[in-house]
């Protein structure tokens, strides 16, 4: 609008009631434009704000030729920003030690740049750098000093205004300065504005940084982290051994903790951080694969004393324990081992039936010190005997549950000929979950402790007749030896593959 220069001439020489008329006439003619000068529409006035806003009527009794200028609407242009007292007009000074550091200075940056608008009057505020906290204004003065800055006919800012000079606090209107800024990075934000509403339009804003607080902030919360690694238990000892391979990476398996209803999931090995220095739960959550079991875990290298864990059928979780996280880290280690067919060439009983094998002399040596038992409960080998390949075949084939001392010790037979012929190692680790082992953790045990158990268990006499309790271990050790001469629950020497379709617990 070229007719602005003029009008502001006149408006100087004109009283007030004319001179608003003859702006508010001119500026319904000319209309209005330009940009947005400052980041945000309005900080707010006062504390709360709970200060009123001055009218228009108030605005211009400040100065005649101001009010011409504080409502033209071509917007703010110009800049303005913070520097020191030494050097008032150095630009990018915004780190400082003490908040009586701080100037604002504002206007052309050079011959092409634009200034504020020249010979006007501004208000200042400083606020957090959201803008969302009046921590200091100008408009909590005495009435006489609201806008403490005015530029020149350069459109300069007059003199080195030093904020804690021309500013009250919000805590306390009647002292100089402005409050601590609720930024934990020390930043704050200072506004220069046209209008005591701090209108975007007719402002114009810089950040800093002040080292300088009233009081000191509160200590931070202090926090824990806990990480959690997963390590593959290759001898089924339920300890990491050197060799032993962590689970980490993209081959990581998905681990997570709970706090409250919160959760969170990373492979391993992760570190979960910004805890509270409280129990919380620290799981591993079940692969789509059924053929992998948890045989330990320790917080900070202690045994948690788990036995063997497989998830159970329809829950996504398969070991959890819990643990506190402590400021300088906790760690959960999960030790696991799949099953499958191992080392083992081991052979069914429809093998050993068909091959027509177990006849050989040291086979019938080995089969007669098993007890194995008949349907009727009576032993297979009497003292001596020796059976024809058509009896044994006979035998074997008719093996049922419903003796569950002949079912078992069909089975037991078929694995004590795939160890005499060398097809499965007696210290080869299963998973049978019913025979203590003094090798393996507790839901593992060697082949031939499993053998051993079996034939314990038949020494029991007329197994038709056994307790329930003993039929039930019985059936265990059965299901174990089964598995084994199937070749699927060896202990596998690497790790298996394992996928998660479930992400969540």
């Amino acid at each position: 609008m070229q007719a602005n220069n003029h009008l502001y001439a006149v408006l100087r020489s004109t009283s007030l009631a004319a001179a608003l008329g003859l702006a508010a006439a001119t500026l319904i003619g000319c209309g209005g434009g330009g940009s947005d000068s400052a980041t945000g529409s309005n900080a707010g006035a006062g504390s709360g704000g709970s200060e009123s806003v001055a009218d228009a009527g108030s605005l211009a009794a400040e100065a005649s030729g101001w009010w011409a200028t504080a409502t033209k609407e071509s917007g703010l242009q110009g800049s303005i920003f913070t520097s020191t007292k030494d050097d008032c007009r150095a630009v990018n000074k915004n780190l400082y030690a003490l908040k009586s550091d701080v100037t604002v200075w504002g206007g052309p940056a050079g011959g092409s740049a634009a200034g504020l608008i020249p010979e006007s009057k501004y208000y200042v505020q400083v606020t957090n750098p959201a803008g969302t906290k009046v921590l200091g204004s100008s408009l909590y003065g005495n009435g006489t000093a609201k806008t403490p800055i005015e530029t020149n006919a350069a459109g300069e800012i007059m003199g080195c205004p030093v904020l804690t000079d021309i500013v009250w606090r919000t805590s306390a209107k009647g002292t100089k300065g402005y409050d601590d800024t609720t930024n934990n990075g020390d930043e704050y934000k200072v506004w220069v504005s046209l209008n005591a509403d701090f209108t975007q339009k007719f402002t114009k804003t810089d950040s800093f940084k002040v080292a300088e607080r009233d009081a000191a902030l509160p200590p931070a919360p202090i926090t824990g982290s806990i990480t959690v690694r997963k390590f593959y238990d290759v001898n089924v000892n339920g300890l990491k051994d050197a060799g032993e391979e962590y689970l980490d990476g993209a081959n990581g398996w998905l681990v997570g903790r709970t706090v409250g209803t919160s959760y969170e999931t990373a492979r391993t090995t992760t570190t979960f951080t910004g805890l509270p220095l409280q129990e919380l739960s620290v799981w591993e959550l079940a692969p789509d694969e059924t053929n992998w079991y948890a045989t330990n875990v320790f917080v900070n290298g202690v045994s948690g004393a788990q036995p063997v864990v497989a998830a159970a059928s329809g829950t996504r979780i398969m070991n959890a324990i819990g643990a506190t996280p402590a400021a300088s880290g906790t760690t959960v280690d999960f030790a696991n081992v799949c099953t499958g067919a191992g080392n083992s060439q081991a052979r069914t009983i429809g093998y050993w039936m068909n091959k027509g094998l177990a006849t050989t002399h040291a086979n019938q040596d080995a089969l007669r010190a098993l007890n194995l038992r008949t349907d009727s409960g009576a032993l297979l080998y009497a003292a001596g005997e020796t059976l024809s390949a058509d009896a044994l075949k006979t035998w074997l084939q008719g093996a049922r549950a419903k003796n569950m001392a002949y079912m078992l010790s069909a089975q037991l037979a078929a694995m004590q000929l795939n160890v005499v012929t060398e097809k499965v190692m007696p210290g080869d680790a299963i998973f049978a979950p019913s025979v203590t082992s003094n090798t393996y953790v507790s839901g593992f045990a060697s082949v031939q402790e499993v053998i051993d158990h079996a034939v314990d268990l038949l020494q029991t006499g007329d197994a038709t007749k056994a307790a329930p309790a003993i039929r039930q271990d019985m059936e265990l050790v059965k299901n174990a030896l089964d598995l084994g001469n199937n070749r699927s629950n060896f202990v596998q020497p690497t790790p298996c593959t394992r996928t998660f379709s479930n992400t969540t617990p």
